[in-house]
């Protein structure tokens, strides 16, 4: 995998496989462009000539000073376009109705599609904008990881944007791929803002931005732009969706219920007002609920640890209540954590929902260590509530770039989780 740097210039990109990508060639014509054109390739010393490397700012200057003379055919100048290829657009057209399903089986066809129209088109800046898009929410609806996700996200996105500077929906791709997978604050709210001024009338540019401030704890904020989503978008259910957990963090938990019961009752294999009233169900004490949920989302990404975890909290519910619910899941969770088929992140919550706060803080710790995407959720994450203002917890907060919390409104108006309310003694993590 390519290695991630602060902003889109300094970017690394590891051997001929991942610069051939970049430009949307073969292997053997990005070696025949170092050869005869100059690709600014860079060779690893000691390695005998045969490993190689590039920087995406460099490979980009070369793009835009050579494109027109030497590589008309690997890229194209945004100030005199080709025109699109019919069979190519086809295919982009096909890829934005699966994308559009926004189901693990749809998002897999519309990946198809969407490299297929590429192949066709390499110029095509809108299908490596859908092919971005779908890597970035296969790590949601399946189990595909962080790293990958988001590695060929950028990849796709920085493909569009050296095609067509001027495309909101690339800069706000980008955004998503420097909060989430980057982890650089300041240069993914740039690009939600530069979206937004290419594009003021973008629905997706408003709804990535929404998503990014309630994952910072801007809830009012995060409120107005997912409100100006739907309204230009007002049949999109994803925004709905987001729309319900947004409305459910600011406080507004009877909205929030609404808006997503409704959802889940009208798309019962959509994933994500699953998983949010799972959230709800749990930080409201309604057990039972929050597992029948948990299991539907397990069910739906086909998540076999989640799916055993939610199991083990099922038989604990039914033998000794909440408390020993969230024992069996600790059980179960660190199991799984042990043979490596649960990450840190996961291993806090049900820590922390234990009633384990230190334990929960030297797990996510490590969650931060490697990078799991899921540590985002710190701020808004309702298993944590009881540790905001504890110093660990809190400097993970800061680490991230997000404002301390500590004192903070995120957490004021909404229903503290009923397992950590009434903690169990100390247990080893």
């Amino acid at each position: 995998m390519g290695t991630t740097g602060t902003g889109t210039g300094d970017r690394r990109l590891n051997g001929w496989k991942e610069i051939a990508y970049f430009f949307s060639r073969n292997e053997r014509t990005v070696k025949r462009w170092a050869h005869t054109r100059g690709l600014p390739v860079r060779r690893v010393p000691g390695a005998g000539g045969t490993k190689v490397f590039g920087f995406a700012d460099e490979l980009t200057a070369w793009l835009k000073q050579e494109g027109e003379a030497h590589a008309a055919t690997a890229t194209q100048s945004a100030r005199a376009p080709q025109a699109p290829v019919p069979q190519a657009r086809e295919l982009y057209l096909a890829g934005m109705y699966y994308l559009n399903m926004q189901t693990a089986e749809g998002l897999e066809r519309a990946q198809h599609h969407f490299t297929q129209a590429i192949a066709l088109d390499p110029n095509d800046a809108g299908s490596f904008v859908g092919l971005a898009t779908c890597y970035t929410q296969l790590r949601r609806f399946t189990l595909m990881s962080d790293d990958e996700a988001y590695t060929r996200a950028r990849t796709a996105v920085e493909r569009a944007i050296a095609i067509d500077a001027t495309l909101s929906q690339a800069h706000s791709l980008l955004g998503d791929v420097l909060f989430y997978g980057v982890w650089d604050i300041a240069a993914a709210l740039t690009s939600f803002r530069r979206a937004l001024e290419l594009d003021p009338t973008s629905s997706l540019a408003h709804h990535r931005y929404a998503i990014a401030l309630m994952h910072m704890g801007r809830f009012e904020d995060a409120l107005t732009e997912i409100g100006q989503a739907q309204a230009l978008n007002p049949v999109y259910r994803a925004v709905l969706a987001d729309k319900g957990r947004i409305l459910f963090h600011a406080g507004r938990h009877a909205d929030a219920m609404a808006v997503l019961t409704q959802l889940a009752v009208a798309s019962p294999d959509f994933l994500p007002p699953q998983a949010y009233l799972a959230v709800i169900h749990l930080a409201q004490g309604d057990h039972a609920a929050y597992l029948t949920a948990a299991l539907r989302v397990a069910t739906l990404r086909g998540d076999a640890a989640g799916h055993a975890t939610i199991q083990a909290g099922q038989r604990g519910l039914d033998l000794g209540g909440p408390a020993a619910m969230s024992r069996a899941m600790l059980a179960e969770r660190k199991a799984l954590y042990h043979e490596g088929k649960s990450g840190a992140y996961e291993l806090a919550q049900a820590q922390a929902l234990a009633g384990n706060g230190a334990a929960a803080v030297d797990s996510l710790r490590q969650a931060f260590e490697r990078r799991q995407s899921a540590v985002l959720n710190l701020v808004v994450d309702p298993a944590f509530d009881r540790l905001h203002g504890d110093r660990g917890f809190e400097a993970l907060v800061d680490r991230l770039g997000f404002q301390s919390t500590a004192s903070g409104p995120h957490t004021s108006n909404r229903p503290a989780l009923t397992l950590v309310n009434r903690p169990e003694p100390p247990r080893a993590a």
